[in-house]
């Protein structure tokens, strides 16, 4: 089974912030991108021999190369339930939307940091296995956002990249798109 289908959404937030940490040194971000992605403890890992460390640490990096190659998916498993991620902009609810807002994604560091919950955002859980979608649950976003952690970083690639390149000019066509929108109904009811 490749690296890809089995690191979680969790693992590859905190393997993305070790490896943007300048006080690290080099061995530091191997070790601890190790330890996170074999759930080990990063004493054991430090037992491990230089050559190993490199050798571990040289699969992971090859296995990151091949992210861009993942398709995005539209519905996904996690803790037994099935989600569906909304794919088009009129599908979002404006709950959805000011939650969206509210996070930042100004960077590719702020998406990856908040991509929990951007996906609990634009997902739905799905009532019988993969179909028949839910409506959207605000109140259920903290649950959603600890499933999504534990989502599969292979399954959810595909719209997270969309994300880390198209966040911010997006959002920013929505916004406009919105302003607008209330601007005609503003003005159609005076």
């Amino acid at each position: 089974m490749s690296i890809l289908n089995k690191i979680t959404v969790d693992q590859f937030q905190r393997i993305v912030s070790i490896e943007a940490n300048a006080i690290y040194t080099t061995s530091d971000k191997k070790i601890g991108v190790i330890a996170v992605l074999d759930c080990i403890p990063i004493e054991q890992v430090k037992k491990m021999t230089i050559a190993e460390v490199n050798k571990r640490y040289g699969e992971i990096n090859a296995a990151s190369k091949s992210l861009s190659s993942l398709a995005a998916k539209r519905n996904a498993k996690v803790a037994g339930k099935w989600y569906q991620f909304e794919w088009f902009i009129d599908e979002i609810s404006a709950g959805q939307l000011v939650e969206l807002y509210s996070y930042d994604m100004t960077s590719e560091q702020g998406v990856i940091d908040n991509l929990h919950l951007i996906l609990a955002t634009l997902s739905r859980e799905c009532r019988v296995w993969k179909w028949w979608p839910k409506a959207y649950d605000g109140k259920g976003h903290k649950q959603r956002a600890e499933a999504m952690l534990q989502m599969n970083m292979g399954d959810v690639w595909g719209y997270a990249a969309f994300f880390l390149q198209l966040s911010e000019p997006l959002l920013t066509i929505m916004r406009k798109s919105l302003t607008e929108q209330e601007r005609k109904m503003t003005t159609a009811k005076a």
